[in-house]
């Protein structure tokens, strides 16, 4: 019987090792978004969870042992010693949560809006957002400044709506 089982790929491997699996008729599901920052006017496809990735196979026929050592892998995720199964449910769950995703909203605000500085030197400040530049929280606004348009990077927990 086929199950879903979690890869857990080394950095920046997960698109190989889903081809090397695709090759070898074995069944994944990389859940894949596109980047908030534009790379050369396109946006880039990456991981939505970085070095994971799902493989559904029947254990009986593929070892667990046999994908632990394909290129790229750095092991089979597993829980006081089984290896972590996955139900189809959960993967049509992150199937449909994936495919709503949109980067450019995941902090809250929209490309465009005015926002409202809460802290630091320009507290009380109107600007606009601009765009997310990292996972760790940094997103980028536009602040009037001199009566000029400046692009500066803060903290999301810095800013708040303008009603």
């Amino acid at each position: 019987m086929k199950q879903w089982i979690v890869l857990f790929s080394q950095p920046n491997k997960e698109f190989m090792v889903q081809r090397i699996l695709e090759s070898e008729h074995i069944e994944t599901y990389l859940p894949t978004t596109q980047s908030a920052r534009l790379r050369r006017d396109r946006r880039k496809e990456i991981p939505f969870f970085p070095r994971y990735l799902f493989a559904r196979v029947d254990t009986s026929v593929v070892p667990i042992s046999q994908l632990g050592w394909t290129p790229g892998i750095s092991g089979v995720v597993s829980f006081g010693g089984k290896t972590a199964v996955i139900g189809q449910s959960v993967i049509d769950f992150i199937q449909r949560r994936v495919s709503q995703w949109n980067p450019e909203e995941y902090c809250g605000f929209r490309h465009g809006e005015v926002v409202r500085i809460t802290d630091g030197p320009f507290r009380d400040l109107e600007a606009v957002f601009d765009r997310s530049q990292s996972a760790s929280g940094r997103v980028r606004i536009l602040l009037e400044v001199l009566g000029r348009t400046t692009a500066c990077e803060i903290g999301i927990g810095q800013l708040e709506r303008v009603n």
